[in-house]
């Protein structure tokens, strides 16, 4: 018998692909047949890749984080370099992901975002297409190398639907493919008509 008892799955394997990432998870209402996502399966999902989700707390720390950057640079720029180790500069990026194009910085709808934008860091919007491409295939994709694919757009992605015969429960389809690049890293590739 398993320890861990009598039809208890396993536990799900975690990737380290995120890890240290900061990521604003925002939803947006959809249209019947178009993308969309549950915002607790997202942010399960990039915690157990090792990403971060913004909240207040994290927020009052990345300020902290952003105020020894300032001095760290200041005094790198004034020829006062100390070899500390403590003077690591965290090399963190920040993503919000969602499925349609958003104003962000609007401190109104989203005030979490916009205090990110006060302190000086950029925020790099992305789709759940990259953040399930980037799990997928545990290798995080630079987003801004395909927007159309991995950033959200102004308009939302239709869904086709599933032909009533077919038997299974899913059917997949897909526009582009995946080829191993330069350095083994893998490359979408759009097939065009």
């Amino acid at each position: 018998m398993n320890k861990k008892g009598p039809n208890k799955p396993p536990l799900p394997s975690s990737s380290s692909i995120f890890r240290g990432d900061v990521f604003s998870i925002v939803p947006v209402k959809s249209m019947p047949g178009t993308l969309a996502f549950h915002s607790k399966e997202m942010e399960s999902t990039i915690l157990a890749n090792g990403g971060m989700v913004l909240s207040k707390s994290l927020l009052l720390a990345i300020k902290k984080d952003a105020a020894i950057t300032t001095t760290i640079h200041r005094n790198n720029e004034n020829g006062n370099e100390n070899n500390n180790s403590n003077n690591t500069i965290p090399n963190r990026k920040y993503f919000v992901v969602t499925p349609r194009w958003l104003q962000l910085d609007c401190a109104t709808s989203f005030p979490l975002l916009a205090e990110l934008s006060k302190v000086g860091i950029r925020v790099t919007p992305v789709s759940p297409v990259w953040v399930a491409a980037c799990v997928k295939n545990n290798y995080k994709y630079n987003p801004e190398e395909y927007p159309i694919l991995f950033q959200p757009q102004t308009w939302s992605i239709r869904l086709w639907k599933e032909p009533s015969s077919v038997s299974s429960s899913t059917l997949s389809t897909s526009s582009s493919s995946w080829e191993k690049g330069g350095g083994g890293k893998p490359n979408p590739r759009l097939f065009l008509p």
